[in-house]
């Protein structure tokens, strides 16, 4: 019970970290060209709507998950994406 609520943790965590990593970078450049008390403002207001924003759409999906067949049709709309991305030029690998 405590090795899978541990190995749980830290997949939320690793996918945490990306996801902060992935907004650092796009706040980066968004604020790399502006002057020096603008660019710490663009970067304070935008880590901190970041986090405000991903709570706010945190909470209607996992709302959205307690209902049934919600995860059903996600699950059905995944192995779609993975077919198509099989026999899709655009998803071509190489």
């Amino acid at each position: 019970m405590e090795s899978s609520l541990f190995g749980a943790l830290a997949k939320v965590f690793l996918v945490k970290l990306v996801l902060s990593g992935n907004n650092a970078v796009v706040i980066g450049l968004a604020a790399k060209d502006l002057a020096r008390k603008a660019r710490r403002w663009a970067i304070l207001l935008g880590s901190g709507l970041a986090v405000i924003f991903r709570w706010v759409l945190i909470l209607p999906a996992s709302y959205l998950l307690h209902i049934p067949l919600v995860r059903g049709g996600g699950g059905v709309e995944l192995y779609q994406n993975r077919q198509f991305r099989r026999v899709s030029p655009w998803f071509a690998q190489g």
